[in-house]
């Protein structure tokens, strides 16, 4: 059974690009460059095919035919892992814009704030 692979740095870069990812599934599936690993492999495959890599599919078939039941699970369940925590990021929050706010706004701010500090300034506060 091959290693636990958690990810790659440049897998999140390359998100919106099946390409990369079936280039990684061929590269744990041959090891170039990296260990041989099976269930890395069918693991970038299904995460390239998601994307709509139609040579991944084929490439994970095959490979799914050389792995066991337990392998394949667990490939399965890294590219879901993998997909879910990609897509549960939240989205950047909207900018909060100031309000605009009147010049007598700003003045009846600034004297509250002023009555605040000053306990003994004379202001009629009831109107």
């Amino acid at each position: 059974m091959g290693s636990v692979q958690s990810g790659c740095a440049g897998a999140d870069v390359a998100f919106a690009n099946p390409n990369a990812f079936f280039t990684l599934g061929v590269r744990y599936a041959t090891g170039r460059d990296v260990e041989y690993d099976v269930i890395a492999a069918h693991k970038w495959f299904n995460i390239a095919a998601s994307l709509g890599h139609v040579e991944a599919r084929e490439h994970r078939s095959d490979l799914a035919h050389e792995m066991t039941v337990r392998e394949v699970a667990e490939a399965q369940r890294q590219a879901r892992v993998w997909l879910a925590n990609r897509q549960a990021k939240p989205a950047s929050a909207p900018v909060k814009r100031p309000t605009q706010t009147s010049g007598a706004d700003l003045l009846v701010k600034s004297l509250k704030a002023y009555k605040k500090q000053h306990s003994r300034a004379v202001f009629d506060w009831s109107h």
